[in-house]
């Protein structure tokens, strides 16, 4: 058996180190600090209602101020140790050259790095062909599969089940450097089956495991499938699959990190739709997904499935499909945050973000930009104590709304920056006691802010510090009411002349921007016995003239306070 020396291993290493490194520094570039905290919070401390991470600009999109040093613990450097033993395919037989069966020879490399307790299973350059329905196998702990990089060592198969199989109760496996792709024909299959699988099951637990630096290219299959605990998918690709990009179901602490994943689900329609990245099951917790590009996809750019939890941050995604969603929560406290969402290209149903079901999402600093025909950001179908704090939403859509709160409970909205764009800027629908405070919302719209049902809800909490920026023809309508469009206010200190029974006394306050015509409520910070009556109205541009009449019975003489007139117009 011919066995490659250490000291080549090490050279061939260092070739590659620069690139790799210059990849890991980008990466260690990504989220506010801040964050890890919000996720701590969010996890294992229950909900929270403010937040103070930073407005995802454009100049900190490329990971500029971010550090996730402390989210994905792994060193490049590590993925193979240079100590373990190095097997060499061609000394079992493969001969990579785009037409032998290299599959019996590739897993008897595999077998005896397992038979010895582990070790590099190295394919230097080539094409090696998987014929037939063979599959490779690692079912030993402490096992790498390693190519000479994408553009060097393909693997090719003439199937569409899964290509590298990775089962048992084992740990430290790595599969890297790599191309795989496939000749076969789609077939339909069930969930889980991917190009490359870890197996995660009631006999199965795949644990601290890597797959990085992989292409995935034209497969009839989901790219990378599987669960398993604290393993890592990184700087892979994956295009051209028939179903999903990237499928985890019973998975915990994930991270998908640095992957470019598209043209994906180019086969059938899949149960629960076909997805760059999806993340399913109540026991999917704690997935991170971080630094991605996802592009051309059907339906989900990213979708946590059936109560998964855990975090998309700093993504990058494209939609191009009419009715693609970017973003999608069905699950229990899972934080979008800092992504970037182009609706730019999608169709008439297009979302960039949509929470259904689900308590305590929380969605903040995204930018999304683009001109969908629906909302770019929905909370509906009974999402509970969804948060919706800091965004910037560039443009909405022609003919829609920006924000759209449908059948959802406990929604709180704050500090997002909404230009300007479509019919309405926030959509409340049906929503069960929202709350809104800090929000910009620009004058392009007709209805800054719409209640569909026309009826007093005491619940509603909109807090005076939201800025309408009326100014076109933006406003608030309840219900088919008459809309509002611009709310003004004054104030001065008025301590009332003491006035006999039936008398009246009167000031003046001044209210910029008030005309004769305009409609007026006035208040006061002292108590107004009743039987006295205090009404305004705008007796001349930019002035309220505010009354006080006294029917008490008797005299009045009501101590000095602060008058209010707000005046509305229509």
């Amino acid at each position: 058996m011919v066995m490659p020396s250490k000291r080549l291993f090490e050279l061939q290493k260092k070739t590659e180190g620069k690139e790799r490194m210059k990849r890991l520094h980008l990466l260690r570039k990504t989220l506010v600090a801040k964050l890890l905290l919000v996720v701590g919070i969010m996890f294992f401390g229950g909900y929270v209602f403010s937040t103070t991470v930073e407005n995802p600009m454009s100049e900190d999109l490329d990971g500029g101020e971010y550090d996730i040093d402390n989210v994905v613990n792994f060193s490049a450097d590590n993925i193979i140790a240079v100590e373990t033993p190095w097997y060499d395919v061609r000394a079992y037989g493969a001969k990579g050259d785009g037409q032998t069966d290299d599959s019996t020879a590739i897993q008897a490399a595999i077998t005896a790095a397992a038979n010895n307790g582990g070790g590099t299973v190295y394919l230097p350059p080539g094409t090696y062909i998987c014929a037939g329905q063979s599959q490779l196998c690692i079912q030993n702990s402490d096992i790498a599969l390693v190519g000479a990089g994408w553009g060097r060592t393909t693997i090719s198969y003439s199937h569409n089940l899964r290509f590298i199989n990775v089962s048992g109760n084992i740990s430290n496996i790595t599969v890297a450097r790599l191309k795989l792709t496939s000749s076969g024909s789609y077939v339909e299959a069930a969930a889980g089956r991917g190009a490359i699988h870890f197996d995660a099951g009631a006999t199965s637990n795949v644990t601290d495991s890597v797959v990085s630096e992989v292409m995935i290219d034209t497969v009839g299959t989901t790219g990378i499938s599987g669960g398993g605990q604290r393993n890592v998918i990184r700087d892979c690709i994956v295009r051209g699959t028939d179903e999903h990009g990237i499928y985890l179901a019973n998975a915990q602490d994930y991270k998908v990190v640095n992957n470019y994943v598209y043209d994906v689900g180019n086969g059938s329609e899949l149960e629960g739709g076909t997805c760059g990245i999806k993340i399913a099951g109540a026991s999917s917790k704690g997935v991170i997904i971080t630094g991605n590009h996802i592009e051309d996809f059907p339906d989900y750019g990213i979708s946590f499935q059936d109560d998964a939890s855990g975090m998309a941050a700093n993504n990058h995604l494209k939609l191009d499909d009419t009715n693609s969603v970017g973003i999608q929560v069905r699950g229990n406290r899972t934080l979008v945050v800092a992504n970037t969402i182009d609706v730019s290209s999608g169709g008439q149903n297009a979302v960039a973000i949509k929470v259904t079901d689900g308590n305590g999402a929380m969605i903040s600093n995204n930018y999304i930009y683009g001109t969908p025909q629906t909302g770019p950001i929905q909370v509906r179908d009974d999402a509970e104590n969804t948060i919706i704090t800091g965004n910037v939403i560039e443009a909405g859509p022609s003919g829609g709304w920006t924000v759209y709160l449908y059948a959802s409970t406990n929604p709180y909205l704050a500090n997002n920056i909404i230009l300007g764009g479509g019919d309405y800027g926030i959509h409340l629908g049906t929503a069960s006691t929202p709350c809104l405070e800090d929000n910009q919302i620009a004058s392009a719209y007709p209805y800054e802010l719409y209640y569909q049902n026309q009826k007093a809800n005491p619940d509603y909490l909109i807090r005076e510090t939201n800025d309408y920026k009326t100014g076109g023809n933006g406003g608030l309508q309840i219900g088919s009411g008459t809309k509002i469009t611009q709310h003004l206010s004054g104030t001065t200190t008025w301590d009332p002349a003491a006035i006999n029974n039936t008398a009246t006394t009167s000031t003046t306050v001044t209210v910029t921007g008030a005309e004769v015509g305009d409609t007026v409520a006035v208040g006061f910070s002292q108590p107004v016995p009743g039987g006295a009556l205090l009404a305004g109205s705008v007796t001349a541009t930019n002035t309220v003239t505010v009354t006080l009449f006294n029917g008490t019975g008797s005299s009045l003489d009501l101590a000095s306070g602060t008058l209010r007139a707000d005046v509305w117009k229509h």
